[in-house]
């Protein structure tokens, strides 16, 4: 039995990374993939968060991509 049947994982939603450099992920997933960027922060998000973040997408997959603002 695969790990994933044991742990009851269905399938996956989303991933979230975080990445020092975020023009090289726009580059990555819409240029290299294709995929669209369908959402990003807030200016209220980033400020609460300390975090600016985008999301891309294809199909049924989301890939959240954050940088953080400060060094804390």
């Amino acid at each position: 039995m695969a790990a994933s049947e044991e742990l009851g994982i269905k399938g996956i939603h989303n991933f979230h990374f975080f990445v020092e450099k975020p023009e090289r992920s726009f580059d990555f997933y819409t240029r290299g993939f294709g995929w669209d960027e369908v959402a990003k922060s807030s200016d209220e998000m980033e400020a609460r968060s300390g975090q600016k973040s985008k999301v891309y997408a294809a199909g049924d997959i989301d890939v959240l991509v954050s940088t953080p603002q400060n060094d804390a």
